[in-house]
């Protein structure tokens, strides 16, 4: 049994150079060829290696798999967590290999590393992510971790995935690369919860946003956003003319651009998917994809003519997911004039406020 990495890229369908930016490299197993696969902690570190040295089973075993010697198994992709923290889900799938199709599509997942692997202990790393999406494979190694889940402490915040026609994301993506994102979607909207929630208020309970000023605020109070570890600090300042303007009396379209400038980058661009979005903001998936609908279309009213008028692109015409936020470059630099200007006054009242004095204390000697 022998393995290479372009094998192994070309048969999950994968672009080589992007498993390699994820770490897995060539190497030798026992003279073999193999393909190197490290497992990082939260902090990035190495803490142990697994080596695939085929892609099938074996007829009597499944040799696929070895671990390094005096490796520790863990959940593999530990250092990406703070994405789904971000995020606020995470999906738990068997294995290496659905991982790496998720994370190629934008999607906070960590793998298992063999079904029957589960350690209690690990369900700690996901402490704080609201939702724990749970793709359970059909087979026996499926029932024998779906037997250690029912007794974790993620039961209540599990969603089973169940994917019609494919056993797992990988065969689900090497299957039809063009359809997998609408049925990957198609399939976390009918995820089922484990077991009822806790509470069954009405989704209209959730905290909305009405006429904010400073997204950290507003959102605050919503636990699946949290400003402290979204990127780039997660704070963004928010103009009155979201109201105002062309948006006004449009409350998802404006939720849903909140949430992405909350979530963005230095740059403006928020990486993230349209589930993504409904699960921070507990919009369902439908009224999501119809406020970035709004949000990508041209506005021929707007203030600014860029784009259109459009307040979104997509990054890559070849995904429906990942946006640019246009103006938002703009917006930093009105930003950033105003705090100077600030700063220029107030230096200037401080300046005054010492000469005031000095003179006072000038005549009292006099």
């Amino acid at each position: 049994m022998s393995l290479a990495l372009r094998e192994y890229a070309a048969a999950k369908n994968l672009p080589e150079g992007f498993l390699r930016r994820l770490g897995l490299a060539d190497t030798r197993y026992r003279g073999a060829p193999a393909v190197r696969i490290p497992y990082r902690d939260q902090a990035g570190i190495e803490v142990a290696v697994r080596f695939r040295l085929g892609l099938d089973k074996g007829a009597d075993e499944d040799g696929r798999f070895r671990w390094k010697k005096g490796a520790r198994p863990c959940l593999y992709g530990l250092e990406r967590i703070g994405d789904a923290r971000t995020a606020g889900f995470v999906v738990l799938v068997e294995g290496e290999s659905d991982a790496h199709t998720l994370w190629h599509y934008g999607i906070p997942a960590l793998g298992i590393p063999g079904a029957t692997n589960w350690q209690e202990p690990w369900g700690a790393a996901l402490d704080g992510i609201a939702t724990v999406y749970l793709v359970v494979e059909p087979d026996r190694g499926g029932e024998a971790l779906r037997a250690k889940l029912a007794r974790s402490r993620l039961r209540d915040r599990a969603r089973l995935v169940t994917l019609n026609g494919a056993k797992d994301p990988s065969e689900l993506h090497v299957s039809d690369p063009a359809a997998f994102a609408e049925k990957w979607e198609a399939a976390v909207e009918a995820a089922a919860p484990w077991s009822p929630p806790a509470s069954s208020g009405p989704a209209s309970a959730r905290p909305t946003i009405k006429g904010l000023a400073v997204v950290e605020g507003a959102l605050a109070e919503q636990p699946d956003i949290r400003p402290a570890t979204a990127p780039r600090g997660g704070y963004a300042r928010v103009f009155q003319t979201l109201w105002t303007g062309t948006l006004r009396a449009r409350p998802d379209a404006q939720l849903v651009f909140v949430f992405l400038l909350a979530h963005c980058g230095a740059e403006g661009v928020a990486d993230v998917t349209p589930r993504t979005i409904a699960d921070g903001t507990g919009l369902p998936l439908g009224r999501v994809q119809d406020a970035l609908a709004e949000l990508e279309a041209e506005d021929p009213v707007s203030r600014s003519p860029k784009n259109g008028g459009a307040r979104l692109v997509l990054l890559d015409a070849h995904r429906p997911w990942g946006w640019r936020i246009v103006n938002h470059a703009g917006y930093r630099e009105r930003t950033a004039a105003e705090r100077q200007a600030h700063y220029r006054h107030r230096h200037r009242d401080e300046v005054r406020a010492r000469d005031r004095e000095r003179r006072r204390r000038e005549r009292g000697r006099a």
